[in-house]
């Protein structure tokens, strides 16, 4: 099934919605010239953001149209080894999405693919007993033969003893929340949805014995932390805890 695809304003905003169809290897945009949006109102805190559309049907028809939004690849090297936390580590639905429209609430599916160097590999993850999550991976990997997990782990697709997070998935995850919107005739439909941020951090690691680590951490924390001597005086304060 081929399709152009409309992406609803003129911004790049993540937070833009898609119209999509279902194709055979997943979501695919779908073009339509009926449907506009009016407006978008984005908020954004630490603790949730916040997105309020208003869809324009300006046909005189009622159109049944399927909406895509898709999250930012999340990527299993960043996961293993980053100070990044979910909101909902344990669900696939992991930023605790929600969405309304005209003020009810509607249930979005979540469809998740798996990517290596832009390949799509969900079906070959599948093809082992896996999923595309990340995050439910360690314990499906676990209970798979020997030779499947050196097969998988040959492919790059796990870790393995050599990575960071031996069982965890190495590939990169893309989730997208979908749901049948109705726009009626020459009405709006007033489109809400919020989700979780995901929220990152950062190391404080030893600068080593060697000058070259020396002058590679100086540079690194003297850039972004206050300037020269900043690496000292960290240290100056980790030997009073």
């Amino acid at each position: 099934m081929v399709a152009a695809f409309l992406l609803f304003g003129a911004s790049t905003c993540l937070a833009n919605d898609t119209m999509v169809l279902l194709g055979a290897g997943g979501l695919v945009p779908l073009k339509t010239t009926s449907v506009s949006m009016q407006s978008e109102d984005l908020e954004i805190s630490t603790k949730q953001i916040h997105v309020h559309y208003i869809f324009l049907n300006s046909s005189a028809k009622d159109v049944r149209a399927m909406i895509g939004f898709p999250l930012p690849q999340l990527n299993g090297v960043t996961l293993a080894v980053s100070p990044i936390e979910l909101p909902n580590p344990k669900a696939d639905n992991f930023v605790d999405f929600a969405v309304t429209a005209n003020g009810k609430p509607v249930v979005a599916k979540l469809e998740l693919r798996a990517f290596q160097d832009k390949k799509d590999v969900t079906e070959e993850l599948q093809r082992y007993g896996l999923t595309a999550s990340l995050l439910t991976v360690k314990d499906t990997f676990a209970k798979l033969p020997p030779t499947q997990k050196a097969d998988l782990v040959k492919k790059g697709l796990v870790f393995g003893e050599d990575g960071p997070d031996p069982n965890a998935g190495a590939w990169n995850m893309q989730a997208t929340y979908y749901w049948t919107q109705l726009f009626p005739a020459h009405s709006t439909v007033d489109v809400v949805h919020t989700y979780k941020p995901v929220v990152g951090g950062s190391y404080v690691v030893e600068s080593g014995d060697s000058k070259q680590n020396r002058e590679w951490w100086e540079g690194i924390v003297g850039d972004y932390c206050g300037g020269p001597g900043s690496v000292r005086k960290i240290e100056a304060v980790e030997h009073t805890l």
